[in-house]
């Protein structure tokens, strides 16, 4: 009997080990292509450019976060300038990046 009992054990946890390892396959192939997905997947897509820009052009609060933003660039904030970069592609926001991150 202690030898079925054993056998019994292991299946389950081959099963919880193939599941593991089909999981880690599904979330790469999916986390890959969406890098490929996109011409430059460290950057904002264009779409989503255009339209952070259109309610930066069009609402009063989006304005108003857009311009502490720029202020917080502006004293050397480096997460709010690589946002900016991403957004406006501008090289001074790229700089505050690189320096103050």
């Amino acid at each position: 009997m202690p030898a079925s009992y054993s056998r019994g054990c292991a299946v389950p946890r081959v099963v919880r080990a193939m599941l593991l390892a089909l999981l880690v396959l599904i979330t790469m192939q999916d986390y890959r292509g969406g890098a490929q997905a996109h011409e430059r997947p460290y950057f904002m897509p264009s779409v989503e450019r255009d339209r952070l820009h259109g309610l930066i052009s069009k609402g009063g609060w989006a304005k108003e976060d857009y311009a502490r933003l720029k202020s917080a660039a502006s004293t050397g904030d480096g997460f709010a300038a690589g946002f900016l970069y991403a957004l406006d592609g501008d090289p001074r926001d790229a700089a505050i990046a690189n320096n103050g991150c």
